[in-house]
């Protein structure tokens, strides 16, 4: 299900499908296994009996200290290399990554929005609001207060304050937008669909990247098709690059004026 390294050659890998070595031989407990020489020969290192499931070691720290994420329990840790590895106080059924900024700053995020944060090295764990109910897959800190969390439906969360507050952050979106007819000479008609109702901007550049045109639609445009007309005056014949933006939607594409 997933690897995690101290540096190049001391290497885990664990997963939930693998045989075991033992009898009766059964399928699907979870085990772990390492190497010390970059991949070249792996050994088995421990299986985990309470694991059935999804299973993949997430963070490691110092020379031993292993976060592993997954199973009925959601969080685990071993503190020698994987050898041994124990369920955390915390049961976060659903866990699906881990993030730390360091060793006593951890961040964990699962299924249906849920964020859970240690700040003394997972001794102890906060529930946080993420404000969202969409499930999380990954998250990354870059420093002990800033971090994102992504997941379904484009969700993407971002904190400055060590996860107790999230905001929803917004995607652009791309528009499809067609321009008819193409190449012009008089004029032009740029036809989209947006989702939401919105004001259009339009912007267009020459080659250079110089502004040479703008039109706005006079008033708030509701969700659906529409068109808006370009005059080509004052464009001398050549090829142009368009934006057209509504909300956060955006459409881009190329127009060409020729001579009449």
């Amino acid at each position: 299900d997933g690897f995690a390294s101290w540096d190049s050659i001391n290497v885990l890998c664990s997963g939930h499908h693998y045989q075991n070595p033992d009898p009766p031989f059964n399928f699907g407990i979870a085990s772990v296994f390492r190497t010390y020489d970059g991949g070249q020969n792996w050994k088995f290192a421990t299986k985990a009996r309470f694991v059935t499931a999804f299973f993949q070691p997430s963070l490691v720290f110092d020379t031993a200290t292993v976060y592993f994420v997954g199973g009925t329990n959601g969080l685990y840790k071993s503190v020698n290399r994987g050898y041994v590895i124990n369920p955390l106080s915390l049961s976060f059924f659903g866990a699906e990554a881990l993030a730390a900024s360091d060793s006593n700053n951890i961040t964990a995020v699962g299924n249906n929005g849920i964020i859970y944060r240690t700040f003394d090295g997972g001794k102890n764990w906060v529930l946080q609001n993420s404000s969202s109910i969409n499930n999380l897959w990954n998250v990354i800190f870059i420093d002990s207060l800033t971090g994102w969390a992504v997941g379904d439906a484009g969700t993407i969360l971002h904190t400055t304050n060590a996860g107790y507050s999230w905001v929803k952050q917004q995607i652009t979106q791309p528009l499809e937008v067609k321009v008819n007819p193409e190449p012009f000479a008089t004029k032009t008609t740029i036809s989209y669909s947006i989702p939401n109702a919105a004001k259009v901007n339009i912007t267009v550049y020459d080659v250079t990247g110089r502004e040479v045109y703008h039109l706005e639609s006079p008033e708030i445009q509701n969700a659906g098709a529409h068109s808006i007309e370009m005059p080509a005056d004052g464009l001398s014949a050549g090829v142009y690059t368009f934006l057209l933006v509504a909300g956060s939607f955006t459409g881009m594409g190329k127009m060409t004026k020729i001579v009449p």
